[in-house]
């Protein structure tokens, strides 16, 4: 995609980044909640991100799908 249709279709940066933020949010409260007992506060955030990041790796199809119904315009045969 071309910068400025990407542009175009996001003029608002909060909606490519900020999509699922809530989902995200409990996700990792969740995570940092499930930590042993005596993990370090930074430790607890790193496994929260590293669940985030795996969660990306293995729908990164999924997560595509997902910001393009959010955006009819994007819906088109080019977008696999």
């Amino acid at each position: 995609m071309h910068e400025r249709s990407f542009f175009r279709l996001f003029p608002d940066k909060r909606d490519v980044f900020f999509h699922s933020m809530e989902t995200m949010q409990r996700e990792a409260v969740a995570v940092i909640a499930g930590t042993p007992e005596g993990t370090s506060p930074v430790d607890a955030v790193v496994a929260a991100f590293g669940q985030r990041c795996e969660a990306i790796q293995r729908n990164r199809h999924a997560a595509l799908v997902r910001q393009m119904s959010s955006r009819p315009t994007l819906n088109c045969a080019s977008a696999t």
